[in-house]
C-alpha cells in the first residue's frame, strides 16, 4: 500500500519534508496535546445516535435557547443535558446552535457547575449562559450572536 506523500515541516523556513507536523529537527516545538480520549464510537456516538440526532433536528430545527431569546437560528448540535451520550431519552436531548453549545461547554471547562455522575459537571445556573445568549446581538440570525 502506498504511503502518503511527505509534506513540509511546519517550522517557518524549514526545507525538510516529514510525515508528521514537524520534522525530527523541530519535533520538540510540537505543543499540540495528544488526543487521549476514546473514539467517538467508544464514547457512545454510534450509527444509532446519528439516526436519533437527525430525527431530533428534523423535529426541532431551531436552537432551543436562541428561540427562547426571540431569535431564529438553526440548530446544528443535539446536546445531552446530563452529559451521558448513552442517555438518548428525548427529554434529555436539546437542539442547540454551535454558539450556544460551545458556551455550555466553555462554562463546564471553566469549572462552573455542579458535579454529576461520572465526575462530569453540569451547569446548574443556566441563567448566565442563557442571559449571555439573550443579550447578544439580534438580527444576523447566523448563530454568532
Amino acid at each position: 500500500m502506498p504511503h502518503k506523500p511527505l509534506k513540509p515541516c511546519s517550522h517557518p523556513g524549514c526545507p525538510n519534508l516529514t510525515h508528521d507536523h514537524y520534522c525530527p529537527t523541530h519535533a520538540h516545538l510540537d505543543r499540540r496535546a495528544p488526543d487521549t480520549r476514546p473514539s467517538a464510537r467508544q464514547r457512545g456516538y454510534t450509527t444509532r445516535w446519528d439516526k436519533i440526532r437527525r430525527r431530533v433536528l428534523a423535529e426541532e430545527p431551531v436552537c432551543r435557547r436562541c428561540a427562547a431569546a426571540g431569535r431564529t437560528v438553526l440548530a446544528a448540535v443535539v446536546h445531552h443535558q446530563d452529559r451521558n451520550p448513552r442517555n438518548n431519552i428525548r427529554d434529555n436531548l436539546e437542539p442547540l446552535c454551535t454558539v450556544c453549545h460551545e458556551r455550555e461547554h466553555a462554562e463546564e471547562r471553566q469549572g462552573r457547575g455542579e458535579k454529576i455522575a461520572g465526575g462530569r459537571r453540569r451547569w446548574t445556573g443556566g441563567g448566565a449562559v442563557r442571559a449571555q445568549c439573550q443579550t447578544s446581538s439580534k438580527g444576523s440570525g447566523d448563530g454568532r450572536g
